[in-house]
């Protein structure tokens, strides 16, 4: 992470109560596709409030907390929403993390190594 010092600016649209997502993630069985739980929260005091709220449902299961970055309307019921969202906390367990593929085998030693490191 790096941070930089910036100046104060206004913004040019504030939302004082943003709405907020959470999405609470589980595998039912090895090999299986995660199964989500999917919340909206309106009203929140806060952010701590909804951070809250989520590590409390999360009942070991896997979590992340976003804000929507636009005001869109909210209704009883399932809806589809369609606003960019913004992590604030938490992680995807679908998202793909770029890891090293294990070794299988050591790697080759090149000339200069064996010159350094003479092999018994």
């Amino acid at each position: 992470m790096k941070a930089y010092e910036t100046g104060h600016a206004e913004p040019g649209e504030y939302l004082a109560s943003p709405i907020y997502r959470v999405n609470f993630w589980e595998r039912p069985a090895p090999g299986f596709a995660f199964n989500l739980d999917a919340f909206v929260l309106v009203d929140a005091s806060g952010v701590d409030e909804v951070l809250q709220w989520a590590a409390s449902g999360a009942r070991g299961r896997t979590y992340e907390v976003m804000v929507e970055a636009a005001e869109e309307p909210v209704e009883p019921g399932l809806q589809i929403r369609t606003a960019a969202l913004l992590r604030l906390a938490g992680e995807n367990p679908n998202e793909v993390t770029r890891q090293e593929p294990p070794r299988l085998s050591p790697p080759a030693a090149s000339p200069t190594d064996s010159a350094r490191h003479p092999v018994p």
